[in-house]
């Protein structure tokens, strides 16, 4: 039997032969039912369900997680659709694997889902009510085991949403029903690799928070492009911070001249000054701070409004920067046939950001321990 309390209504979730009571108080029960054969191996075990989003979610969607962990992979556990949990007809229901994760899921669901909608469906039903009735067709749950998680921690599910809203998957609290628009490439079948956003992103939650904004806050391209751009902008404060740093020490060092170091400082403000200018840090971002992703798709996406815009192309990121500075500044100039090309260019980011955010890492030179260098 698994309890539950504090902000929820006090409860309890037990099985009994094939279903699932549910009761509330010394007043309330209410019975879920499923005809999946569950596996009850990891009742005692530590687990944790994440609710996601995606637009026309199919129960065939059924898949292991892994994530990219040095230059492996380590499987955290499962996305299972929750109509995946009411139904034997898909291709994983007589999995032995996914058995044991879908009661553990169906458990933790039952603990958290909301009483009034759980009243009600149950007073729909008349009798017990079938687990996946409970929930929107779009909802899946990324079931994680915790002892899985060994090689990660610490481990937090923000540092994989990138990864996710990628594959079409987006934080439920960003969800409206019938409003989703956003969808990504189908997943592999069995499983699918995310990338992690490095442990250098002091802030993996407001990266999260921005990328899901994109896809759900607006219809318009333009916002979408606005809150896609604004984690270009967060990183580009990190590397403002690190090259600060590294002017900081070279004025210092010069400083300790005795009178001798009067160019170094020039040299170090003039570097400051450079380091100020937001085309050079974003240029850095992509070539100093991060590695092994393509630009290309940006960069033809970016060309391509440009020109639609009666605008000159431009190479590799200024491209973008110029896209950012038409949008931000002269939105009025972008034709309305190139708005479909814009919503491209926020594809294009969004494909991009999971390898970005997990190879952003400082420079040797600007680590601890590294050597200060002054070009």
């Amino acid at each position: 039997m698994v309890q539950s309390s504090g902000g929820l209504a006090p409860r309890s979730v037990e099985r009994v032969d094939d279903t699932f009571v549910v009761r509330v108080g010394e007043q309330e029960e209410f019975f879920v039912s499923t005809p999946l054969v569950l596996d009850e191996a990891h009742a005692e075990k530590s687990f944790a369900i994440h609710r996601f989003a995606r637009k026309d979610l199919s129960e065939n969607s059924v898949r292991q997680v892994l994530v990219r962990s040095g230059k492996g992979r380590t499987r955290i556990g499962w996305l299972i659709p929750a109509n995946a949990l009411g139904s034997v007809d898909h291709d994983e229901s007589g999995n032995e694997y996914f058995l044991k994760y879908a009661y553990m899921t169906i458990q933790l669901a039952l603990r958290e889902i909301d009483l009034e909608v759980l009243r009600l469906k149950a007073a729909d039903a008349g009798a017990a009510v079938n687990i996946a009735d409970l929930f929107d067709d779009n909802i899946a749950f990324l079931t994680i085991s915790e002892e899985t998680l060994g090689s990660l921690a610490p481990f937090d599910i923000s540092q994989i949403v990138p990864a996710l809203v990628r594959f079409g998957f987006v934080p439920e609290r960003y969800y409206e029903p019938g409003q989703l628009e956003w969808s990504g490439p189908d997943t592999p079948l069995g499983h699918f690799v995310l990338e992690r956003q490095s442990s250098a992103v002091a802030s993996p939650e407001m990266v999260s928070r921005l990328i899901s904004l994109a896809v759900t806050s607006s219809s318009s391209p333009i916002t979408q492009f606005f809150y896609s751009y604004q984690v270009f902008e967060y990183l580009m404060e990190l590397v403002l911070a690190e090259r600060l740093s590294k002017v900081a020490k070279e004025i210092s060092v010069e400083l300790s001249k005795e009178g001798q170091g009067f160019f170094g400082v020039r040299d170090a403000l003039n570097d400051l000054s450079e380091e100020m200018n937001e085309k050079k840090r974003l240029n850095r971002l992509v070539t100093d701070y991060s590695q092994g992703y393509s630009l290309d798709e940006l960069e033809f996406a970016s060309n391509e409004l440009l020109v639609k815009s009666g605008q000159a192309p431009k190479q590799g990121i200024a491209a973008m920067y110029s896209v950012r500075n038409l949008v931000f500044h002269r939105a009025r100039d972008v034709p309305d046939e190139a708005m479909q090309i814009l919503v491209r260019l926020v594809r294009a980011m969004l494909d991009l950001f999971p390898e970005l955010l997990a190879s952003f890492e400082p420079p040797a030179a600007l680590q601890p321990g590294g050597t200060i260098t002054t070009g």
